[in-house]
C-alpha cells in the first residue's frame, strides 16, 4: 500500500502507472528511504520513474525540490513535477501543489487555485488535504466562508488520519470543534450528516467533471 507524503513546510496546517512490479519495489524502496532521511537515496531511485511517467515518483520529486532534501532547493522544478503528478490524479501531487499556491511558491499565489487541489485531494479521501481544505473554507480563502464545509473536512480529516497520527487527529479534531463553535444547532446536524453519508470518490469519477 503506498503511503502518504506529508510537505512539511506548510505553516498552516500543521494512480501508479506502473508497467511491472520493479517500478512499484523501486518506488517503495525509495519511499523508505525517504522516511529514514536518506534523501539522495530517495532521488536515484524516484528520479528515473518520475521521467518514465509514474505519478507518484513525480509526486516525490516534487516534495523533494520543494524541500531541498537530497536536490537543492527548486520550487519552480517542484511545481512541474507536482503539476505532472496532479494532472494523473495523484493525491500527494494535488495536496503538495496546493500547498505551493497557497504560499506562493514556484507559482503565483493562489488561493482559488490552492483550494481547489486541495479538494480533489480531499475528495479522494485524503486527510491532509481535508484539513487543508477545512482551513481555506474556515477563514474564507479561494472559497466562500463557510464553516459547515469546515467542519465536514476537518471532521473527515479527524477521522482519516491513521492511529499513531496523534498529533495530526488531535489538530484536526480542534479545528473541527472551532469550526462547530460558529454553527448553529441546525448548521452542525446539517455537517455531522454530511460528515457520516460522505463517500470517497476516485479520480476518474472527479475527472470527468
Amino acid at each position: 500500500m503506498r503511503r502518504r507524503l506529508i510537505h512539511g513546510t506548510f505553516a498552516a496546517i500543521l494512480a501508479l502507472a506502473a508497467s511491472g512490479p520493479a517500478w512499484a519495489g523501486a518506488y517503495e524502496e525509495g519511499l523508505s528511504a525517504y522516511e529514514r532521511g536518506d534523501f539522495a537515496t530517495a532521488v536515484e531511485l524516484w528520479r528515473p520513474l518520475a521521467h518514465r511517467g509514474d505519478a507518484e515518483a513525480e509526486a516525490g520529486m516534487g516534495l523533494l525540490f520543494s524541500t531541498g532534501e537530497g536536490v537543492a532547493q527548486d520550487y519552480k522544478e517542484a511545481a512541474r513535477w507536482l503539476r505532472s503528478a496532479a494532472d494523473k490524479g495523484d493525491v500527494n501531487g494535488l495536496r503538495t501543489l496546493g500547498h505551493l499556491y497557497r504560499l506562493g511558491q514556484g507559482v503565483d499565489k493562489d488561493d482559488a487555485k490552492a483550494a481547489n487541489y486541495y479538494g480533489l485531494a480531499a475528495q479522494q479521501g485524503d486527510p491532509e488535504a481535508q484539513n487543508s481544505l477545512g482551513l481555506m473554507f474556515a477563514q474564507g480563502l479561494g472559497v466562500p466562508r463557510n464553516f459547515v464545509e469546515a467542519y465536514t473536512w476537518f471532521a473527515l480529516a479527524a477521522a482519516g488520519h491513521s492511529p499513531e497520527n496523534a498529533a495530526a487527529i488531535a489538530s484536526a479534531e480542534q479545528n473541527r470543534d472551532k469550526a462547530g463553535g460558529e454553527l448553529t444547532p441546525a448548521q452542525l446536524a446539517e455537517a455531522r450528516k454530511r460528515v457520516k453519508e460522505w463517500r470517497p470518490r476516485d479520480w476518474a469519477t472527479l475527472n470527468a467533471r
